[in-house]
């Protein structure tokens, strides 16, 4: 696909994310199991052909994006599921951060993305996947405060054992 068209493409929409590699990929890390993690150039909209990187779980995997609580075929894998409650302006300020920083876009841009794609598709597929979490954390609290309930969850749970 042409770059003018890749830019063109709404990758907060979680059609176009290979789930069936990402739920391969994170029951091969529950299991124990080495995957090779694709390589993605985000400035480019590609996955870099023929690059990827070994990676295995420690003693606690964590599963972390947009859609972590969104496929069906993932959810069952995690012993505990936390969504982290982030308001749009915080969110886009991140992502300006980012994208301006890290990927050499114009301020301009990510506000025209922003709008057009990101924010829509965070309100019909990213915020109502919270209802799939065990535990919300709203992310505009101290550090603290964010860490101690899901650090609660994870002791009801045993899952600091497996960890120590």
């Amino acid at each position: 696909m042409p770059f003018a068209e890749r830019v063109r493409q709404n990758f907060d929409d979680p059609a176009l994310i290979e789930s069936s590699l990402l739920a391969e990929h994170v029951a091969a890390l529950a299991r124990g199991e080495v995957i090779e993690r694709p390589i993605y150039d985000f400035s480019t909209y590609i996955r870099i052909p023929g690059e990827t990187e070994p990676m295995r779980a420690g003693a606690l995997l964590i599963v972390e994006g947009l859609f972590a609580l969104y496929y069906p075929e993932i959810l069952p894998l995690y012993q505990l599921r936390v969504y982290v409650d982030t308001p749009d302006e915080v969110c886009f300020q991140r992502r300006v951060k980012r994208d301006v920083e890290q990927r050499g876009r114009t301020e301009a841009s990510v506000r025209l993305q922003y709008e057009a794609m990101v924010r829509p598709s965070s309100l019909l597929f990213v915020r109502p996947s919270a209802k799939n979490a065990d535990l919300t954390i709203d992310d505009t609290e101290a550090l603290d405060w964010k860490v101690e309930p899901v650090l609660a969850a994870m002791r009801e749970r045993q899952l600091l054992r497996t960890a120590g």
